[in-house]
């Protein structure tokens, strides 16, 4: 009988071994979000896409700071006068400190904008509407209203959205059975009814019970559109709550909460962001229909609605003042544009199952 033969040795020299295993305990690892934000990074669309909407942001946080005219100063006595180049009309020391009840920030910036510029204002760059107001003031005057709005309501959704269908599939059996009946209730109601009848209760009052016309408002259209976010997100959670990490955190006496914002949201995040990006471009239109019907924003604010309705009115079969059209189209369209390319890359960015797929430059 043949003895067995020696099993073969994997001897390594001490020296390189012990190497490796330093140089792998000084390195640490990188969580989701590090990984994201690395990814991202590399994205060149991404970063354009940051970079505009950074500044269309900064434009308009700081628009009571800029040399701009009046958005709502109005001289009724001239036409609409067509954009002018800078060195053809490069502005003149007529401001006219003409706006609507700021607060104490705006008044401050406001303050201060005379300090810098005296009464010095830009000339008409984009051109002026039928009531000779400033186009470029208002557009970056409405894109605050505009951004504020589907800002608020994108944050609503994604609050109620993601936690009330987290919950729902997390739970699953009769609960969720009846926490998405509500769902489906809430769905079934129309969503220009509802913002009519919740408007219709505050009347033409600035207030109702301490809180604002305006907030009423963004809280009409931010409790609309959780419902989606909520089906969204009870879908995916219902796809997770049997993987083997759920199964080991409820192993280890992880109670529902923590298994939902410990696990399953940082698991669901790119499904969210995705439909987040689709959110707020929806309500920035839903703003502008409702500003349109006269239920949104009201004058003398101005939002990006109101200014398509003052394009409307301006219209003529006679003459056609097309800057009060192509000048808020692009920035609406703009906007829109680069919330969808940033709403791609942060999917492709924060989905842990393709962790290479935007790592291209």
């Amino acid at each position: 009988m043949k003895p067995a033969a020696a099993s073969p040795r994997w001897d390594l020299p001490s020296a390189p071994l012990e190497a490796l295993l330093a140089k792998h305990g000084s390195e640490k690892g990188s969580s989701l979000w590090t990984q994201a934000w690395t990814r991202l990074r590399r994205d060149r669309a991404a970063r354009w896409a940051m970079w505009f909407l950074s500044l269309v942001g900064a434009i308009s946080l700081l628009a009571p700071l800029l040399p701009l005219p009046s958005p709502v100063a109005m001289h009724v006595d001239r036409e609409p006068s067509a954009p002018q180049a800078p060195w053809v009309a490069p502005g003149a020391q007529k401001f006219e400190r003409q706006y609507w009840p700021l607060s104490a920030l705006d008044r401050q910036l406001v303050g201060l904008r005379q300090t810098l510029f005296q009464e010095w204002q830009t000339g008409p760059l984009l051109g002026s509407d039928a009531k000779g107001r400033d186009l470029l003031s208002r557009l970056v005057w409405g894109g605050r209203t505009s951004l504020a709005v589907a800002l608020a309501a994108a944050l609503t959704s994604l609050i109620l959205g993601v936690v009330y269908g987290g919950l729902a599939g997390l739970l699953g059996g009769w609960a969720d059975r009846i926490m998405m009946r509500i769902v489906d209730g809430l769905y079934a109601l129309p969503f220009t009814f509802v913002v009519i009848f919740v408007l219709g209760l505050v009347g033409s009052s600035k207030s109702v019970a301490g809180v604002g016309r305006e907030v009423v408002f963004l809280l009409a259209i931010g409790a609309l559109y959780w419902l989606s976010m909520a089906r969204v997100v009870r879908g995916q959670v219902l796809s997770l709550k049997r993987a083997e990490f759920v199964l080991v955190a409820r192993a280890q006496g992880a109670g529902p909460l923590r298994i939902l914002f410990t696990h399953m949201i940082p698991n669901v995040l790119a499904v969210v962001v995705v439909y987040l990006t689709l959110t707020i471009p929806s309500v920035m239109l839903s703003e502008a229909f409702l500003s349109f019907l006269g239920l949104g924003i009201e004058p003398p604010k101005v939002s990006w609605g109101l200014i398509a309705v003052d394009a409307i009115e301006a219209a003529s079969p006679l003459r056609v003042y097309w800057w009060l059209i192509v000048f808020p189209s692009l920035a609406i369209g703009s906007v829109l544009l680069a919330l969808n390319v940033l709403g791609d890359s942060l999917r492709d960015a924060l989905d842990p199952r393709a962790p290479g797929r935007a790592a291209q430059p």
